[in-house]
């Protein structure tokens, strides 16, 4: 019976084209892979013919083809909010956080935080970087609509050094329309730098379900 090759040669398999089989091959000599130098896909080849199971470089597809992907728009949909030192703010209160990148459609500013205007299901991950010689313990924790997320609370301890100090949480949110958003501290926070220190604190919001 003569052999089909399909697939891809060189190195790495970057060129479309002839593909050995990896011995000893089926009765029919339809499996073919680039052994031992595949590694990935690689540029589109001659339409030759289908060959199963290599993956698709040269081959054209075997049926059934499989489904094309439907990339959802919702992942264009998202915000970022900062917030400078120096920083007081009283224990329960939110972290005073102005909009950076916006989409207004979906979010907006409001008391402090990240009014989330319709309705559906958000990523949230905040960072706190605090400049170095600063003596703090207390508490982060995300807050929507006044009621904590507990699976975003952390724990946020540091002594008067030299170093840098950096944290993150996360969330997931369920939000309904017009939703509040907040970085909150539960116990009273002061950071005090000689001079302005920027995006000490970040919150960002990613819509990723409705």
């Amino acid at each position: 019976m003569a052999t089909i090759k399909c697939g891809c040669y060189g190195t790495l398999g970057s060129i479309a084209g002839p593909m050995q089989h990896c011995p000893p091959p089926p009765a029919d000599s339809s499996y073919y892979q680039n052994f031992p130098f595949y590694n990935g896909p690689c540029p589109p080849g001659p339409n030759l013919p289908c060959c199963r199971p290599c993956r698709p470089c040269g081959c054209r597809p075997c049926p059934p083809y499989p489904p094309e992907m439907d990339i959802p728009t919702t992942n264009r949909i998202a915000a970022l909010f900062t917030a400078d030192a120096p920083q007081d703010v009283s224990a329960g209160n939110a972290v005073p956080l102005t909009a950076q990148l916006i989409n207004p459609e979906y979010f907006a500013p409001a008391q402090g935080g990240i009014a989330i205007r319709r309705a559906g299901l958000y990523m949230a991950i905040f960072c706190i970087n605090l400049p170095p010689l600063q003596t703090i313990s207390t508490h982060f924790v995300l807050r929507l609509n006044g009621t904590a997320i507990d699976a975003s609370r952390i724990a946020l301890t540091c002594t008067s050094d030299n170093n840098n100090t950096c944290v993150t949480g996360q969330a997931l949110v369920q939000a309904t329309p017009n939703s509040l958003l907040t970085l909150n501290t539960e116990s009273a926070l002061s950071i005090d730098v000689p001079s302005a220190v920027e995006n000490v604190f970040s919150l960002s919001v990613v819509r990723i379900a409705d």
